[in-house]
């Protein structure tokens, strides 16, 4: 009996390893714990398959739109929040990788002007209001794949009872424009607000939150 044993454990101990060696994976960062995902945005999972047959691949997840772009490359979109939910990945028929994940939705972005910083202004630097991107804090430096698609500008000028408005459809703000914000008293303010963006494949998500206000300063 010991002597059979001694012989199960070196076949199983070997083997076991080797086999979950050949078994493919989904390349995750995190993935050990709860990972964050975002309503109505498109997000790319990819697998890595080591030595197995990619034909006998699959990803699955319960309420997500399953794409498969490529044999080991997949796109996945939740329409709304979750508590919790399950990335599956199958082969041949069988679940060998999980990832459990929460899915809320995206926040506002952050809105920079390029060659600026901060949200204050100073006069003497309004003529570079020229261009803005969108910058979105839950991914780092992606995006995702989401494009500016519009948004209202609002600028407010302290005196006057109403403000001017104009609804943008480009980050590249037209020259008429950066005349009238280059030459706003101290004390204005730019807002911007009903912000859409078009995702990866080409649907358009509002922003909720507060919207973004940048201020005119000495």
């Amino acid at each position: 009996m010991a002597k059979f044993k001694l012989i199960f454990f070196f076949l199983f101990g070997f083997w076991q390893p080797a086999f979950c060696q050949l078994l493919p994976e989904m390349e995750w960062a995190g993935k050990d714990s709860v990972v964050t995902l975002y309503s109505q945005v498109d997000h790319q999972v990819k697998i890595k398959p080591n030595q197995a047959d990619v034909a006998m691949m699959q990803l699955k997840a319960k309420s997500a739109t399953v794409i498969k772009i490529s044999d080991t490359l997949y796109q996945l979109r939740f329409q709304i929040p979750e508590e919790e939910v399950k990335i599956k990945l199958y082969y041949k028929n069988l679940p060998v990788d999980i990832i459990t994940a929460r899915v809320v939705n995206l926040e506002m972005p952050n809105i920079k002007f390029a060659g600026l910083k901060g949200n204050d202004i100073s006069r003497a630097d309004l003529n570079k209001v020229k261009k803005f991107e969108l910058v979105f804090p839950a991914f780092g430096d992606l995006t995702a794949g989401l494009e500016f698609y519009t948004c209202k500008m609002s600028i407010i000028e302290p005196g006057k009872p109403n403000p001017f408005f104009i609804n943008l459809r480009s980050p590249d703000l037209p020259a008429q424009l950066q005349g009238i914000i280059a030459n706003l008293p101290i004390n204005s303010w730019i807002v911007f607000e009903e912000l859409k963006v078009k995702t990866r494949s080409n649907n358009i998500m509002n922003m909720d939150g507060n919207p973004v206000k940048f201020r005119v300063v000495e």
